[in-house]
């Protein structure tokens, strides 16, 4: 979310197509430690927290194999990994970090209550 205020400005600056991917991979490794943080306080359940740092692994290798790729050769050997990589574990962190509402709302609608 922080990323969307600078995004315009981070684009107009790296016209290289070079920073941004270290820019990116830095929001995820303070995500992990933020989730690791997190996790161990018990803020959020523990397996929620690991779950969540090995979803990001592959996005922060992604990002920085991409800026290899552009940065020393252009040769565009990343642009088909990060174009599926990316999107599937985005989507896998997001679908986690709703999960606890997913099954709050399965188990007060969908449970049957219990007589004692």
């Amino acid at each position: 979310m922080f990323a969307n205020f600078y995004f315009p400005y981070l684009i107009e600056w790296d016209s290289e197509n070079l920073y941004r991917y270290f820019i990116w991979l830095l929001h995820d490794l303070a995500w992990m430690g933020s989730i690791a943080y997190l996790g161990l306080k018990d803020k959020v359940s523990w397996r929620q927290s690991v779950l969540g740092q090995l979803f990001c692994i592959p996005i922060i290798c992604i990002n920085a194999f991409r800026a290899m790729d552009m940065g020393f050769n252009s040769f565009n050997f990343s642009i088909a990994p990060y174009q599926f990589i990316y999107p599937v574990f985005e989507t896998a962190i997001v679908a986690l970090c709703w999960m606890p509402i997913f099954v709050y709302l399965k188990n007060k609608f969908f449970v049957k209550p219990q007589t004692a």
